[in-house]
Parts: structure tokens; sequence; C-alpha cells
């Protein structure tokens, strides 16, 4: 039989790459539920030993608190989980609690940037006009947007399509090329996400560009992370991927009103190109 940290690991590892609000309606419901189990055996083991009231008691009711509350908040979680894994097993010699620390540190990693920036931009729906929303998420886009992700992006998808050299391909994606740094690991730190995406303020349109990040972010999650390894296929399914996604960025600007990339340092497809005729462009290749 399973011990509860197991099990309680293997439910952090189902949403440790992906946040738990992205999977499936049926898979959210079920890891909250086991989530909920095992909490609970917790709490209610405290309170027949009478050590309800103390620091271990204290945070398992809090984590219990936060299960029930919607949204999931998954960075607040982990927060709390590292916090009872440091009180229960403060020498951190079991196999099992060691095991399950790596992976609750690779959820924090993932998931406090994302619901720290929630954070802030609740206040700012709050205290700013949606005229002012819209200009910022509009500056964030046309400035940020460009000069750090698409700007890339397009660089390295037009170094992917004119190299047709597996290895040259494979380089490119798993060591990076000159000075930019490799596409796997751009895509599995998050990059967009934290540097860009985060600071929008609009929740629809930063809902719909985190689920476009995380749409692009999963090729790299289910690709071999060994470069000798990889496959022909899945190289083909990054570069395929990769223009999907820039197809995203570029339909998402111009719905904000902006009809070309005017910020960029290596304007791979010409200085100010219109967003119509890049979108083009892309299609035919």
């Amino acid at each position: 039989m399973k011990s509860n940290i197991k099990i309680l690991e293997e439910n952090i590892k189902s949403f440790t790459d992906i946040p738990q609000f992205l999977l499936r309606p049926e898979e959210q419901t079920k890891i909250l539920d086991n989530l909920g189990i095992i909490f609970n055996r917790i709490f209610h083991k405290l309170d027949q030993d009478k050590t309800l009231n103390t620091k271990v008691g204290n945070l398992v009711g809090q984590i219990n608190k936060i299960l029930q509350t919607k949204p999931f908040n998954e960075g607040e979680f982990s927060s709390l989980v590292n916090e009872l894994l440091s009180e229960i097993n403060p020498t951190n010699e079991n196999r099992l609690y060691i095991s399950l620390k790596g992976s609750n540190d690779k959820l924090s990693q993932r998931a406090l940037p994302f619901w720290n920036s929630e954070d802030n931009v609740i206040v700012s729906r709050e205290r700013l006009s949606p005229e002012e929303i819209k200009k910022h998420d509009f500056d964030v886009l046309i400035n940020d947007a460009q000069i750090y992700g698409l700007d890339y992006f397009l660089m390295i998808y037009k170094l992917l399509d004119t190299d047709k050299n597996i290895d040259s391909i494979k380089k490119i994606i798993y060591d990076g090329h000159e000075k930019l740094p490799s596409l796997i690991s751009d895509a599995l730190d998050d990059d967009m996400l934290k540097k860009i995406t985060y600071h929008l303020i609009s929740k629809d349109l930063r809902t719909q560009m985190i689920k476009s990040y995380y749409d692009y972010k999963k090729i790299f999650l289910s690709i071999n992370n060994d470069k000798a390894l990889a496959t022909e296929s899945e190289m083909e399914q990054v570069i395929i991927g990769l223009k999907n996604y820039v197809l995203s960025l570029i339909d998402v600007s111009t719905k904000m009103g902006i009809e070309s990339i005017q910020n960029a340092i290596y304007s791979p497809y010409g200085k100010n190109i219109k967003f119509a005729e890049l979108r083009g462009l892309l299609l035919q290749q």
C-alpha cells in the first residue's frame, strides 16, 4: 500500500510542469480530491493525538483551506507544503521526504511567479480604468513582447526553417545559436511567461497567452531531453509548434491594434514588416 507521502508526490507531479487549472476538469477535480483526502487524514491523526494546536497542525489547517478555495492557489500550496516538510522532517534524511521536497520545489519554481503576478494584476485591475489597462497591455506587447519574445522566436524559426540538416537543427534546439539561448531551455524555464505574459493585466488576454504558451511548452515536455536520442519526428514537432506559437503572438498583437514589428534586434524577416505579410510568409512555409 502506498504511503501518504508517495501519493502526495504523485499528485504534485501531475501539475508540476503544467498549471493545474489548465488540465482537463476531471483531472483538476481528481487532484484536489486526492490532496484533500491525504491532508484530511493528517488532520484527523493530529486531532486524535491532540496535536492540532501546533505549528504542524496550523500548517495542515491552512493547506486544507487552500484546497477548498477557488481558484486553487498552487503557489501558496507549495510554499506551505515546504514549511510542513521542514517541520516534520527537519534533517531531510528520509528518502521519500527528499524526493517529495524535490518535486514540490519544482512546483514552486513554476507556480510562484504566476501566483505572485496574479496578486499584482488583481490590484491593478481594481485601480486602473479599462482604457489604462488596454494602454498598459498594448505597451507590453509592442515593446517587451517584440524585443524579448517575438524577435527571438522568429530568429530561431528562420534558422530552423532554413537549415534542413538534422544535426544543425538539434544544435539550435538543444544548445542555442551564437548568443541566443537554446529553444528547449527557454521553453522549460518559462522565460516568455516571466518576462512578458505575467505583466499583462487584462484577464482574457493574459489567460489566452498563458494557454497558448503551455500548448507550445507541452511539446518540449514530450520530446527526448537527450539531444543524441532526439528523433527527426520530434524535431519536426518542435518546428511546427514554434511556428504555431509565433502565429498566436501575431494574432494577439493584431487584435490589439498592432500592425507591424516595430521593436526588434534580429529582424530575420526585415525591419517593420507588417504582421499580415509575416503571417502569410509563415503559412506558406
